[in-house]
Parts: structure tokens; C-alpha cells; sequence
């Protein structure tokens, strides 16, 4: 039987979904079942990316709020004490190139100019800022407070609430369509009726894309795909995952005529939990519809055009009453 732990921790943030800018209310709970002298606790805001490097996952876990609630201070075996801490989510969501990019009003003094009693002492001014909550094959980023107890004898475990950093609409990328692969191009391809600004998951993606074959090409069908792409800077190049989400059929076979443009109309659903583009520090995740000219026992033709998607702010709540908390304990 596993050994009962020496306190409780009951942790529970006001919503699960947040904008740059916005902040997060966490509610602590500590319930000691003996008495515990010293008790230090901590509550922080937390940004982890995890991305592949060579064989491995490389994952960094850093703090961007905290603060003390308890300051070695000694605890009464079941007298419960509760705790509100307001963390700050940063308004910056790509790297910066120096501390001033990071600097917000909202947030004191930090690393070696901070209260050396307080929590900020363990953030760096360049650590205040994250890109938003982006899930996928290649790359995440990923949100979460988290409230941990130390004590003399044994620790409790830290204690986790995975929260959302939401992504804000923005205009769709201007750059034209670009060919996957080597040797001569068989034909040029462009899209059109494409959203001028990012779309969110679970909408439906609707356009043309247009096909100039600079020969006769007999193709078995025109195919559009949505991929999620994840560019990883590994220190010695650039390492690139293409995840394919979905996929539909523009055209069944096609002759695709010299000189003759060929418009095919398309629909593609983007998929519920698709996260948004983002740009982290050592990786970056973009989306891409992709035209497939499907040619039979030859190499397909294949072009790639960016696209951007953003993270719906329908997800985002009122303040939850305290029976609606998320909570984890």
C-alpha cells in the first residue's frame, strides 16, 4: 500500500482557456495530516515545448509567473489553509531577440534585480513570454500551473492544471504556392477563394485550386490535403515533420490539357483539435494545403501552399463558479 502522503494539495484555475495578455486566478488548498513545520509552497504559470532532437524528444519546462503563497511557515495536522494567486499570461508569443522584448507592465522585477524573497528571483526578463497552446506530431507547446509543497522528510508530488493559451486571428500568409521536389516542373498551381485571415479548428476550408499543365499530363485525380508542418532547428540543420490530417479528392481522372488552366473546387475540414501556427524557440509549426496531380507509375506532381490557423476564441470562458473549477489534487 502506497505510503499517505503528509498534505493534501488541491489545486483549480478560474477557466481552462486564456489570451496573451489575459490572466490566470489559481486556487490553492492545502490540508496537512500531521503536523509539518517549514512549509514552503509555490504556485507558477509554466510554458513546456517538447520537440524531436535526432533520436530523442528535447523538452523545456520554464516558468513565466509564480509566486510564494508559504514561506516556511509550520502547518497544523488538519487545519486547512486556501490560497489565490493572479498570474500574468505574457503578451508575447514569439522569441525575443533581447529582455526588452519581454518587458509588461504587469509583471515586477525578476532574475537578478528581483525581491530576493520573492519567486521572480527564479525568472530570467527574457523568460516572460510563450507561444500558444499548439498540440501535434512534431511539436508542442503546452500550458500548465503548477503548485509544489516542500517540507522537511518527504516531499509531496508537484501538483499540475494543464490550461490553453489561445491564439488570435491573423491574415493568412501572402506567399505563393510552392513545389515539392527536383527536375522540371510539369505544371504551375495557385489557389484561390482562400479566407484572408487564419481559419480555427473544426471549420470548414473551401476554394479552388487551379491547375496549367505546361504538357498533356494524364493524372489518375487532383487530391488536396491539409498537413501540419513542424520545422525543428536542431543545431545542424533543419529537421522537417509533415503530418497529413485530412484529405480530399478535387478531381477523378483528369487530362489536364497544355496551356489550359484546369479550376477544381474543394472542401477540406480542419480537424477539431488542430493547433495553431506558432513560432517557438528552436522549432516552429505551420499549416499547408497541398495539391497532389496523382500520375500513375510516375511521380506525382506536388505544390504546397501556407496557410495559417488560429485557436477559436469560443473556448474562452466566464469565470467558473467554484463547484466548475478545473481542479487536479
Amino acid at each position: 500500500m502506497a505510503e499517505k502522503p503528509a498534505i493534501d494539495i488541491g489545486l483549480a484555475t478560474d477557466r481552462s482557456a486564456f489570451l496573451p495578455g489575459e490572466a490566470v486566478t489559481a486556487f490553492v488548498r492545502l490540508l496537512p495530516h500531521e503536523d509539518i513545520e517549514a512549509v514552503e509552497c509555490s504556485v507558477a504559470l509554466v510554458h513546456v515545448d517538447r520537440y524531436p532532437v535526432g533520436g530523442d524528444s528535447y523538452t523545456d519546462d520554464r516558468a513565466v509567473a509564480g509566486e510564494y503563497v508559504l514561506g516556511e511557515e509550520d502547518l497544523a495536522a488538519g487545519t486547512a489553509r486556501e490560497f489565490s494567486v493572479v498570474l500574468p499570461v505574457p503578451r508575447r508569443i514569439v522569441p525575443p531577440q533581447s529582455p526588452e522584448d519581454c518587458a509588461d507592465e504587469r509583471f515586477p522585477l525578476s532574475g537578478d534585480e528581483a525581491d530576493p524573497e520573492s519567486y521572480d528571483l527564479w525568472i530570467e526578463p527574457e523568460e516572460r513570454w510563450g507561444p500558444p497552446t499548439s498540440v501535434g506530431p512534431g511539436g508542442s507547446s503546452m500550458w500548465l500551473v503548477r503548485c509544489e509543497v516542500k517540507c522537511p522528510g518527504r516531499f509531496p508530488d508537484p501538483v499540475e492544471v494543464p490550461v490553453v493559451v489561445l491564439a488570435q486571428e491573423r491574415p493568412m500568409p501572402a506567399e505563393p504556392p510552392v513545389r515539392l521536389g527536383g527536375g522540371t516542373p510539369l505544371c504551375t498551381v495557385s489557389f484561390y477563394g482562400l479566407p484572408r485571415t487564419s481559419v480555427a479548428p473544426g471549420a470548414t476550408l473551401r476554394g479552388t485550386v487551379r491547375v496549367t499543365a505546361r504538357n498533356d499530363i494524364k493524372a489518375r485525380g487532383v487530391r488536396v490535403e491539409l498537413v501540419r508542418l513542424t520545422t525543428v532547428d536542431s543545431g545542424r540543420g533543419q529537421a522537417v515533420v509533415r503530418h497529413r490530417v485530412s484529405q480530399v479528392a478535387a478531381s477523378g481522372p483528369v487530362e489536364l490539357r497544355a496551356r489550359q488552366p484546369k479550376d477544381l473546387a474543394f472542401t477540406v475540414e480542419v480537424p477539431a483539435d488542430a493547433g495553431p501556427s506558432i513560432e517557438s524557440e528552436g522549432y516552429r509549426v505551420d499549416w499547408l494545403l497541398r495539391a497532389v496531380i496523382d500520375r500513375r507509375l510516375r511521380r506525382d506532381e506536388v505544390w504546397e501552399q501556407a496557410i495559417a490557423v488560429h485557436a477559436d476564441g469560443q473556448f474562452i470562458g466566464a469565470p467558473a463558479s467554484p463547484d466548475q473549477r478545473r481542479t487536479s489534487s
